[in-house]
């Protein structure tokens, strides 16, 4: 969803309205004035749209792209974005240059858009999280380290801003296959984490899994539910696996799921201790 291709634009002046970004919050340097969009950066614009085959949420894209334009970037041009639909319920609107740190996701549906904030407030809330791994070990971790969260949100326009993270589909095949064990460890604490706040994650495929400061990452809670079926989640965690890099035999429930970790531990031919030492200490690197 959020990792479309193509050689990048050039970059917004930094200098200008370049926001500085934190765990807490979005920090936006505000422009002054008011920028109307002209007839021919409108015309740009529109066929953009249409290029995307967006035409149906023409007016919600241009009212975002006027406001990020009115309030943060001054000098933002439609040849800085790129637009993508995500599950056919929500718009998502990113930066060609990929070290902007976030992108911006509209929402057709107020109720939708609603929930998933109050979901981002759930997990913020209950952050803190525990996996159990065998009798013996209880393994701490922060729900989200491996979910993306919520960076900020402009009601007015149901829209939501979210921390910009690497899709697998950006990641070559093989390389996802060398990190495998690492992937079923991370998501595991990701759905167990979503699962103990109460949510099912409702869309849980390869193409909603990313990297994130060196660890997988689950995103897009289009479909999410409070109450769902936790268990379809590590069904369709399965199934598209299986789909996209032909791994077979992945557990297709939460209790089969966690003895799935012993086995890799087994198959590692490695103690628990230091498995969990592999896993926790050490962080996914890409090479340009």
């Amino acid at each position: 969803m959020w990792g479309i291709g193509g050689s990048p634009p050039k970059k917004l002046k930094s200098k200008l309205f370049n926001p500085e970004f934190n765990r807490s919050g979005i920090q936006m340097t505000q422009t002054t004035g008011k920028f109307n969009i002209n007839s021919t950066e409108h015309s740009v614009l529109v066929e953009l749209i249409s290029d995307y085959g967006l035409t149906s949420e023409k007016e919600a894209i241009i009212k975002l792209y006027e406001y990020l334009k009115l309030h943060y970037f001054e000098y933002l041009t439609p040849e800085h974005i790129q637009l993508t639909s995500s599950s056919g319920s929500s718009v998502v609107l990113l930066f060609k240059d990929r070290s902007h740190p976030v992108v911006y996701q509209y929402y057709r549906s107020q109720k939708t858009y609603e929930e998933i904030i109050k979901m981002q407030h759930s997990l913020k809330n209950n952050s803190n999280q525990s996996l159990s791994i065998n009798a013996r070990h209880q393994l701490k971790y922060d729900i989200n380290d491996y979910t993306v969260t919520m960076v900020n949100s402009f009601p007015t326009l149901q829209t939501i801003v979210w921390e910009r993270i690497v899709p697998l589909h950006d990641v070559p095949s093989q390389t996802v296959k060398q990190h495998i064990n690492r992937l079923f460890w991370d998501l595991g604490k990701a759905l167990n984490g979503l699962h103990t706040v109460g949510y099912s994650h409702g869309d849980s495929r390869y193409d909603n899994i990313g990297l994130k400061n060196g660890k997988f990452v689950l995103f897009d809670y289009n479909l999410s539910t409070l109450e769902g079926d936790y268990d379809h989640d590590y069904e369709l965690l399965a199934d598209s696996l299986k789909f996209n890099l032909d791994i077979a035999g992945v557990p297709r429930s939460s209790r089969l799921y966690g003895l799935l970790l012993g086995k890799i531990c087994i198959k590692m031919q490695m103690t628990t201790d230091q498995m969990i030492d592999l896993f926790e200490n050490n962080k996914i690197i890409l090479l340009p």
